[in-house]
């Protein structure tokens, strides 16, 4: 990482509060993924070189050769640097969330949440997913008041773009964290695969209300805000991206293979009633 290596001193020449300072007896700079082109200005990992950067790892040559490339060191933070050549540590490089070919940065999501005056404490972690390849989901601790997922959810499309929204956010009494006082991700995984049980099917009577709470989720809707006749063009979370993932919930909650015409035609919500209540028909009788 990059301690010792920057500094922010007591003047305005070389301090700005929310960073880490100017580069101290080294040269920095911010390298973008994609290529390993280097571009200060926009979010990348920081690579620093220098007298007092370390030479490599002791009897590791793959390890040393992993993260030193002609002389620099990639730290493995994320930073930007402004126009002053103040740097600002934005995440780590091992905790970026991919979903879908997309890049979400934990700390982004932590901190639009935290700006929510119920909300004092998140952490956002990877999910493996078989479509998505990772999803996001946070955890939160609230005040007393109860702040509910949906509520949550709403908020943080004013701030985030939805493809960072986390899929789901699980309110928690407690943060489990390591010896170092960090958040132990790990943990809070396992709790993911305790909680995440399936719900019992209670039969079609109340098929319509489970496909209204599915939509609500993927949709980032409150339920009274939908009704049977709810369509894509009339609720404005129902995008590309949330009827992909509307359709794969729907075939999880209900243990059905949804074909091209059944996800196509499903344009309103009554119409993904009658097509989810065919196919468990069809699928029963074989």
């Amino acid at each position: 990482e990059a301690n010792n290596l920057f500094f922010s001193g007591p003047d305005r020449e070389t301090r700005k509060v929310g960073t880490i300072g100017k580069p101290v007896n080294c040269d920095a700079r911010i390298i973008q993924p994609k290529d390993d082109h280097p571009d200060n200005r926009s979010g990348g990992e920081l690579a620093v070189r220098g007298d007092t950067v370390m030479t490599g790892y002791v009897d590791n040559p793959k390890a040393t050769a992993a993260v030193l490339k002609e002389g620099w060191f990639y730290t493995g933070d994320l930073a930007v640097c402004d126009k002053d050549g103040f740097y600002t540590i934005t995440g780590r490089k091992s905790d970026v969330i991919i979903s879908g070919g997309l890049n979400i940065l934990p700390d982004e999501v932590n901190d639009a949440l935290l700006s929510h005056p119920e909300i004092i404490e998140a952490v956002t972690v990877g999910v493996p997913d078989d479509i998505w390849g990772e999803k996001a989901v946070s955890f939160i601790i609230t005040k007393a008041s109860a702040l509910t997922e949906m509520e949550a959810r709403i908020y943080l499309r004013e701030i985030l773009s939805e493809y960072k929204n986390p899929k789901h956010i699980h309110s928690i009494s407690d943060i489990p964290r390591g010896p170092s006082g960090k958040a132990d991700k790990k943990e809070l995984l396992k709790m993911l695969q305790r909680d995440s049980l399936p719900l019992p099917d209670s039969g079609a009577e109340d098929l319509a209300k489970r496909v209204l709470d599915i939509a609500s989720n993927c949709f980032s809707t409150p339920m009274e805000m939908l009704t049977l006749d709810t369509g894509y063009d009339t609720c404005q979370g129902w995008d590309s991206m949330a009827h992909l993932n509307f359709v794969i919930q729907l075939e999880n909650r209900f243990h059905i293979n949804l074909q091209p015409t059944d996800i196509v035609n499903m344009d309103t919500i009554a119409k993904a009633v009658e097509v989810v209540k065919n196919r468990m028909e069809t699928d029963a009788t074989g």
